[in-house]
């Protein structure tokens, strides 16, 4: 128990420390020209450990014709999507079918990567609240999380022009964030 709470404290200064730098201008973010593929790919790692171990399958899908790129931060574009595979992974835990859907297309002038799950939709009344700092949805009790990770995916795509949306399924949700090309 002692292990764990150490952990959650650990995890929860680390997040705070980074909102912290992002909110007050410490960290500026070097966006450039990357591939969206290698990023996802870097996201996916990180991920992978856990998603294992809750027996979850993550299938990317990407438009095979072309390779996207755009303008963004590498490594906070990958917190990004790690947060939004990580929400993904996390309430998986009473999902019939565990496939998460990482996908990526061009849309406009945008770059669209978005993480489809299938854990039930999140109820209409608390879609525009999910964004926000702290915020835990109805359905997060016994989860682990403090409600910083989609604010921060967020705040990432915000500083980079681009911008987040959540829209429900059948069996769930997709969770996008939108760069610019």
């Amino acid at each position: 128990i002692i292990c764990l709470s150490v952990e959650r404290l650990n995890f929860l200064s680390e997040n705070m420390i980074k909102i912290s730098r992002l909110e007050t201008g410490l960290i500026h973010l070097k966006c450039q020209k990357n591939k969206i593929s290698e990023t996802e790919l870097k996201a996916v790692k990180d991920i992978y450990p856990k998603a294992r171990h809750m027996g979850c399958e993550i299938i990317y899908r990407e438009d095979r014709e072309k390779e996207l790129w755009a303008q963004f931060d590498a490594d906070w574009t990958a917190e990004a999507i790690f947060n939004m595979l990580d929400n993904a992974v996390k309430y998986s835990e009473n999902a019939q079918n565990k496939s998460i859907i990482l996908s990526v297309r061009k849309l406009g002038l945008f770059a669209e990567i978005s993480v489809e799950d299938q854990n039930g939709s999140i109820p209409e009344e608390e879609k525009n609240r999910i964004f926000q700092r702290f915020y835990r949805g109805e359905n997060s009790e016994g989860k682990e999380g403090i409600g910083l990770g989609l604010y921060l995916t967020r705040e990432i795509a915000l500083r980079q022009g681009g911008y987040v949306s959540v829209k429900a399924t059948e069996q769930g949700n997709i969770f996008s964030i939108y760069l610019r090309l």
